[in-house]
């Protein structure tokens, strides 16, 4: 099974006159052959320097960091004086079935350590869970740039495909999500109103609109709540790359839940019973 990683973003780690960190705030990857990391090398100093890096993985527990192998070598690495350049870290990790922490160092040769990032790694199946969002019932997907139909099969989640207003008028699951759309012109004639229409008579909607080219203070994601269902709209940006981002899965799954059960997500949140 693949799985899912989440880096942890560690303190700078500085080895002589080299610094080296991730370059996104939370990067993540799927932990599959060939998996890029996105790192900077920066030398603050007035001298090259020029040297040979290699990678180890670790298993970490609550007490121990266990070696999951040797020092493997990456590659030749030369920086010159005041320069910061990006180096993609390909990783493979071994599969888990549950939450499981790992270390990824990098050192100068083999034992002579620069810096280390903090890894979690999830199983990847995270949008099986839409399945028991939709009470067993297929989920409706309207997705023009077929970019969740091919995860869902993937991940073995039955879902009825909708091609238009009329299809999710007769939609007769829980769950629909329809998007993500790239373009207004994607939008099917009458969609907007026949979700409405769906949300009324008791569903669970999901619209990913297309991104705005304005500048806003918007919140990630609007909830309408109506009479008996929900809709539930966020930017395209919210699930952008689903098939190589584990974020963009993480979002559709809560985006999900809020359509679901909106009331979870209020503030202040209403007492557990």
């Amino acid at each position: 099974m693949r799985t899912l990683l989440i880096f942890a973003l560690l303190p700078l780690s500085v080895h002589g006159q080299l610094e080296w960190r991730s370059e996104e705030p939370s990067p993540v990857a799927f932990a599959k052959a060939g998996q890029n990391v996105l790192t900077a090398f920066s030398n603050s100093t007035n001298t090259e320097v020029d040297v040979e890096l290699s990678t180890r993985i670790f298993l970490l527990s609550s007490a121990t960091a266990v070696p999951l192998g040797e020092a493997r070598p990456w590659k030749r690495l030369k920086v010159l004086p005041g320069q910061t350049i990006l180096e993609k870290l390909t990783v493979d990790f071994p599969d888990v079935k549950v939450p499981t922490r790992f270390r990824i160092q990098c050192i100068k040769g083999t034992s002579d350590k620069i810096g280390q990032l903090d890894v979690t790694a999830y199983p990847d199946n995270l949008l099986k869970s839409l399945q028991t969002l939709a009470d067993g019932k297929p989920v409706g997907i309207l997705d023009p740039g077929h970019l969740l139909i091919p995860l869902l099969k993937q991940q073995k989640v039955e879902f009825e495909e909708l091609k238009g207003s009329e299809d999710l008028d007769h939609f007769k699951g829980r769950l629909a999500v329809l998007g993500p759309f790239g373009s207004a012109d994607q939008i099917p004639a009458g969609l907007e109103s026949t979700a409405v229409g769906c949300a009324k008579s008791g569903r669970a909607i999901v619209w990913i609109e297309p991104a705005s080219r304005k500048l806003s203070l918007a919140p990630s994601a609007r909830v309408s709540v109506f009479s008996a269902g929900t809709v539930v709209a966020a930017q395209a940006g919210t699930v952008s790359s689903p098939s190589d981002s584990p974020t963009a899965q993480l979002n559709l799954v809560r985006l999900c839940e809020m359509a679901i059960d909106p009331a979870r997500f209020q503030w202040p949140a209403p007492p557990i019973p």
